[in-house]
């Protein structure tokens, strides 16, 4: 019975495609078919695998490779701040300001801004102080931040402030 469970899951997770698609580094989106991560433990492969529409062969895509897939309705994009350690993270919340989940390394936050070529990692120790840090363009969130309204676990809230009230650009 359980052998049976495993052969049924094997062949399931076997495939493990998803309809998405990849941005090159030329801004063409190729359709298909995406796989990022294995069944069991739902580990991120280091390459995104890629199967077009048209049926051609599988490709695998590093984040040095391309810029961007998408995988059912989530987002992700290659980000670094060191062109050796290039990675992809998950989008969060999409504008000026740019909210990632890095879905290694424990799933950490980062943030960034359009016009800076680095993400920033989120601390949760010392948040207060980094956000006042990271903020500093912006009065609104500066001021919610000293008067103690906000915590670490309104992050999303506080890039949806600045990119309603803080993006001068």
């Amino acid at each position: 019975m359980i052998l049976l469970a495993a052969i049924a899951y094997s062949g399931c997770a076997q495939s493990g495609f998803t309809k998405g698609y990849v941005i090159t580094h030329s801004n063409d989106t190729l359709f298909g078919e995406v796989k990022d991560r294995s069944g069991i433990p739902h580990i991120l492969f280091s390459k995104v695998k890629f199967r077009a529409e048209n049926g051609a062969k599988k490709l695998a895509f590093s984040a040095k490779d391309i810029k961007a897939y998408a995988k059912g309705s989530d987002s992700f994009e290659a980000v670094s701040c060191d062109e050796n350690d290039v990675f992809f993270a998950k989008v969060i919340h999409r504008g000026f300001l740019t909210l990632y989940k890095s879905e290694v390394d424990g799933g950490m936050l980062l943030l960034k801004k359009q016009d800076s070529p680095c993400v920033t990692e989120i601390d949760d120790t010392g948040f207060k102080n980094q956000m006042l840090g990271y903020f500093n363009d912006c009065h609104v969130i500066q001021d919610k931040i000293k008067s103690g309204e906000v915590s670490n676990d309104q992050i999303v809230d506080l890039v949806s402030i600045y990119n309603q009230n803080c993006n001068a650009k």
